[in-house]
């Protein structure tokens, strides 16, 4: 028990420092973000009993017990928090097989004596106030930031409160049980169901919240206008359907589920660009059926973390034929401009954060730095397509808006990392490395030529920013330049009037189709969502289940492992130029149902489990929810022409 709270104080230790650090950072953080952080710090201090000194000796400890760990071999390459949850479960583990196999009181010297029911009854402490609370799931979030911190608070708790059920189940929560231990373990049960039932919906709830209809001035009641959607609209998620898999328009498979499911392998080298086409992704369908699926946009992160990571901001679709491999290009720019791009040819070091389950970027931070990615390339594109950035010393437009792009994700990914942003002079610097010493003459004409560049990086920052505020707003064209600089001509009476009615126009357009249509579009759009939600617990589920049977199966670990030795066998023969013989495939497939069969054995026990019992159960509802969602669209679907239906889904997914 001793060993157990150690490593709990470790672990509130390390929570403390780290709320702390982000607190107390060069740019600290502001409003919700900034309470969060506060409300963590002071759980931090509550779980180590509000000590007089702040937490002062206990983060002193944790660093020198992190010392000691970090120089066991069996630690190497793992990170402190990984190395602490370890040593946690195996406390927890020593402690159980304690209580199963050495039932003797610490005081060996006189034997304990058995007490009847009714000494046992009064030996039973009373159980410590239960004072984890769970935040409530709200119908909507401002911004994915938001988001993301909820998801991490819920994830931060779930260990938490699987640490209190460990602690107590074996001694007062196993039946016969007092009342007073029944109403704390029902508390604790509450908590962690509440837990994994948000975990399951939070990434669901909408971003961002509407904007509450104003009240008309007048008498009578208020009319609910019918809601326009701003922007362009975006396609719906693409998700798996079971068998069948569509090439044109209909929905695909998931990228995440399809690479944890071992279905497709990717790997990923460099280009040693730091935008446009930084790095080529070689995937491989390892099955024996044909496959569809989108990759997403996402951070591409450096496992050394010696190399830049990249924010690949636009989606792409892919389809394989049975055993088919392709080589995709990826599109992205870079988010550390430190450090150097991954070589080009160079592999094993980049990887999708969010399909990685051993990422070293939170989620939360790497949703904000796509964010930043998706908007500077999105304020590029406009600026690009209202001429105003036609002053840059290029000709190609291409070439324009990598520039902009570039430098304008660099500034505004120091609100990220705190880092300096870059600066005017750090331009100048690159540009004169890149063209060396030049007469005075030529001098003048550089020096003009970045001073326009970097107002043009400026005008896109900010102009990013403001997508960044209204990510669901189209900037209108009276909005877009009127702050450019001093030169920028006045526009003619007119014209700025002219285009707000054009855009209200635009965006007032609506599309209208008979009832019939509209139901069958509408439980279409309801089965997407439900499926995109079922691949979501699918891939949550199998994604713990397998770091679960990794740890808990030796022989599920030896079969995970063959099935990736003999993938990488007919990788490798496919990138050299040669081709895997039939006998290759053959190992592959056997692997991949030995893999499968024992996955479903294993699941059994982790469904015992209250993680896998949960996921798997927030799994089921969903695929069920789905599959009625599904039949639905079929029915109402009945009696519509097919091309009809794909013509439709094509405009209203455009």
């Amino acid at each position: 028990m001793a060993a157990l709270q150690a490593a709990l104080d470790d672990w509130y230790a390390m929570e403390l420092a780290e709320a702390e650090r982000s607190l107390n950072a060069d740019v600290p953080p502001t409003g919700s973000g900034k309470g969060r952080l506060e409300k963590e710090k002071a759980e931090a201090l509550k779980g180590l009993g509000n000590p007089k000194d702040g937490g002062a000796a206990a983060k002193k400890q944790q660093r020198e017990n992190a010392g000691k760990d970090v120089k066991d071999p069996k630690n190497k390459g793992k990170k402190p928090k990984d190395t602490l949850k370890e040593k946690i479960a195996k406390t927890l583990k020593d402690l159980q097989e304690c209580e199963e196999k050495c039932p003797m009181s610490e005081n060996t010297g006189t034997p304990t004596p058995t007490a009847t029911p009714e000494d046992k009854k009064t030996e039973i402490p009373n159980p410590p106030p239960f004072e984890t609370e769970v935040p409530p799931l709200p119908p909507c979030f401002k911004t994915k930031e938001a988001r993301a911190a909820h998801r991490k608070t819920l994830e931060e708790l779930q260990p938490k409160l699987g640490y209190l059920r460990k602690q107590y189940a074996g001694e007062y929560l196993t039946p016969p049980v007092n009342d007073a231990w029944k109403a704390w373990g029902e508390k604790l049960k509450k908590a962690m169901d509440d837990v994994n039932d948000q975990l399951g919906k939070v990434d669901t709830v909408p971003v961002p919240c509407p904007t509450p209809t104003p009240t008309p001035r007048g008498g009578g009641p208020a009319k609910t206008p019918t809601a326009t959607p701003k922007g362009k609209p975006k396609k719906a998620p693409r998700v798996t359907t079971g068998g069948n898999v569509s090439y044109g328009g209909g929905p695909m498979e998931d990228f995440c589920t399809e690479i944890s499911d071992n279905k497709i392998k990717v790997d990923i080298t460099g280009t040693g660009e730091t935008i446009g086409h930084i790095a080529d992704a070689r995937i491989s369908n390892l099955t024996d059926e044909p496959i569809a699926f989108t990759i997403p946009p996402a951070v591409l992160e450096s496992h050394s973390g010696k190399n830049q990571n990249y924010g690949i901001p636009r989606t792409t679709d892919v389809a394989l034929k049975p055993h088919e491999s392709k080589t995709v290009p990826l599109d992205g720019v870079c988010l550390d401009r430190h450090k150097p791009p991954v070589g080009k040819g160079i592999g094993d070091d980049l990887a999708f954060n969010d399909c990685d389950p051993d990422g070293r970027i939170p989620h939360d931070r790497s949703d904000r730095m796509l964010r930043i990615a998706e908007t500077v390339y999105q304020a590029a594109d406009e600026l690009e397509e209202d001429g105003k950035l036609k002053e840059i010393p290029y000709k190609d437009p291409k070439k324009r808006k990598e520039i902009v792009e570039q430098w304008a994700t660099w500034v505004r990914i120091s609100e990220v990392t705190g880092d300096p942003p870059p600066t005017k002079d750090d331009l100048k610097k690159v540009v004169e490395k890149q063209v060396g010493k030049v007469p005075p003459d030529k001098q003048k004409k550089i020096d003009d030529g970045i001073d326009t560049i970097f107002e043009k990086i400026e005008l896109t920052t900010e102009k990013a920013k403001d997508l960044d505020k209204a990510p669901s707003e189209e900037a209108s064209p009276a909005n877009t330049g009127e702050n450019i600089s001093n030169d920028t001509p006045t526009p003619q009476p007119g014209t700025q009037e002219k285009k707000k009615k054009e855009g209200k126009k635009k965006k007032d357009k609506k599309k209208k189709y008979p009832p019939e249509i509209q139901k069958w579009l509408d439980d279409y759009d309801t089965w997407i969502e439900w499926a995109s939600k079922r691949n979501m617990a699918e891939f949550n589920y199998k994604t713990e289940l397998k770091k679960w049977a990794l740890e808990h199966s030796p022989h599920y670990k030896e079969l995970n492992d063959a099935v990736k030795k003999a993938a990488d066998k007919i990788n490798d023969a496919n990138k050299n130029g040669g081709k895997a013989t039939q006998e290759d495939w053959d190992n592959l497939k056997k692997a991949q149902q030995e893999l499968e069969k024992n996955e479903k054995e294993v699941g059994k026990d982790f469904q015992k489990t209250e993680p896998g019992k949960a996921l798997y159960k927030e799994f089921i509802d969903a695929e069920d929810i789905a599959n009625k969602a599904k039949t639905r669209a079929d029915e109402s679907g009945k009696g519509i022409d097919e091309d009809l239906k794909k013509e439709i889904l094509e405009k209203e997914r455009d």
